[in-house]
């Protein structure tokens, strides 16, 4: 929301780091494309003198705050990618984005991770390796790899 020359982006754009993506198939309207375009949007703003978040510090560079997030969640998809060379459940993807978790923070990773698999895959550029165990039997996890 724009007032005068202030944007207020609430966990939208933060100045020291990202918000949490989860899943546009959990939460509608989410995942990491909506996030992005969303960014695109309101990066073309005009009159912002400064960005305030709903926590961390004031952004008066929310324009280049922006950019270093979406470079952010490229540099994520180009890891996770990367990390599907050999198939790989989605667990063993988060920790090779974010190392072993504990506690609250194994959700949080696995919701990252997540929204960055379906992303790839919604672009076509993962497979899902044992697809029809998968619709057969919800249970079964989930195997990915590169397509390309």
């Amino acid at each position: 929301m724009q007032l005068d020359d202030i944007l207020f982006t609430a966990d939208h754009v933060l100045s020291r780091v990202t918000p949490n993506q989860s899943p546009e198939s959990i939460t509608r309207y989410t995942g990491v494309g909506h996030y992005i375009e969303s960014l695109r949007k309101i990066r073309k703003l005009e009159g912002v003198r400064v960005a305030l978040a709903g926590h961390e510090l004031e952004m008066e560079g929310w324009q280049e705050r922006i950019d270093d997030t979406i470079g952010f969640h490229d540099g994520r998809l180009e890891k996770t990618f990367n990390l599907l060379e050999e198939p790989k459940a989605m667990a063993d993807v988060s920790e090779g984005l974010f190392g072993k978790q504990m506690n609250y923070h194994i959700l949080l990773a696995m919701l990252e991770t997540g929204a960055h698999l379906e992303y790839l895959y919604e672009r076509g550029r993962l497979l899902i390796m044992n697809i029809d165990e998968v619709e057969a039997d919800p249970m079964v996890v989930t195997m990915y790899r590169q397509s390309e």
